[in-house]
């Protein structure tokens, strides 16, 4: 008999060998662990937890959390960088597992081990909920025209933001993967149009379905007729300088998210037909069709 086929029946039979090849396939799926993947392989190992439950396994759903736990813990361990939080977590498990021992029924080692999977969740929200703030104390300061505190809000935002993106974006509060689209507005406020586009191109890697909001940029604004000036400066530049990509881009970009979205297209074709591997531009004009 195949020796794979032998392994999936021995694991049919046995519950807790079943959840753990789940459980180890969902580590082993991205090579880093950050603290968003961390908390989707949490996700998986409470559904397997729970499921035994269900069945009336609490052994079966201590044992797969013991285990879980110290996969989970050691594959955090072999990560060459490691925040703080991921250093809790990993220290959590741990403490997790002696905790366990002490306990006389199955019953509390459950609860043991969930109490630090509950814990490793919560970094992540903590982490997502700061970044959060980051990104609307940023979008106040531009609307306060404090466009130097503003950058650094945002940036830092941006810069922490790959430590809460897991394997699925949605896993991360969309506002707070909207930092690189608020940068955008600073960075054409400022005059800095290579730097506006990056930032707009870099807004829908973060949030792939920003295309389809119905966000006017000129709201973001305290005073709509500075914005105003700040657009007109940027027509004239892109104007002047119809080789400059990335002002182009970021003028299309402004446009697209403006009452006058269809305005937004040809300048897209443009970037387009003088790159046909822009897939910025390809992106909007999916959506303009």
């Amino acid at each position: 008999m195949n020796v794979a086929w032998l392994l999936l029946l021995c694991a049919q039979d046995d519950p807790v060998a079943a959840a753990m090849e789940k459980i180890r396939k969902s580590i082993a799926e991205t090579p880093s662990l950050n603290l968003a993947r961390s908390a989707e392989i949490v996700k998986v190992i409470l559904n397997e937890g729970t499921f035994l439950e269900s069945q009336k396994k609490v052994i079966e759903q201590a044992q797969v959390y013991a285990q879980a736990a110290a996969a989970l813990g050691a594959a955090l361990e072999s990560q060459t960088q490691r925040t703080g939080p991921q250093r809790k977590c990993i220290l959590g498990l741990q403490k997790a597992a002696r905790r366990a021992e002490k306990k006389r029924t199955d019953e509390g080692r459950v609860g043991s081990f969930r109490y630090a999977f509950e814990r490793v969740t919560l970094a992540f929200q903590v982490e997502v909920a700061e970044l959060r703030a980051l990104v609307s104390l940023g979008l106040d300061c531009y609307r306060e025209g404090l466009l130097e505190e503003a950058e650094e809000s945002l940036k830092e935002a941006e810069e922490r933001l790959p430590h809460t993106l897991g394997k699925n974006l949605d896993s991360t509060d969309k506002n707070a993967r909207l930092a690189p689209m608020v940068l955008a507005q600073i960075y054409l406020a400022s005059a800095r149009y290579a730097e506006g586009g990056a930032a707009a191109r870099r807004s829908i890697a973060n949030v792939p379905d920003l295309g389809d909001e119905q966000i006017h940029f000129r709201d973001l604004h305290q005073k709509g007729e500075e914005y105003d000036s700040h657009l007109r400066k940027l027509d004239e530049h892109v104007g002047k300088n119809p080789d400059d990509r990335e002002a182009r881009f970021l003028l299309a970009y402004q446009l697209y998210f403006s009452p006058d979205r269809a305005k937004s297209k040809p300048l897209f074709e443009r970037l387009k037909a003088k790159d046909s591997e822009d897939r910025g531009a390809a992106y909007f004009l999916e959506r303009l069709k």
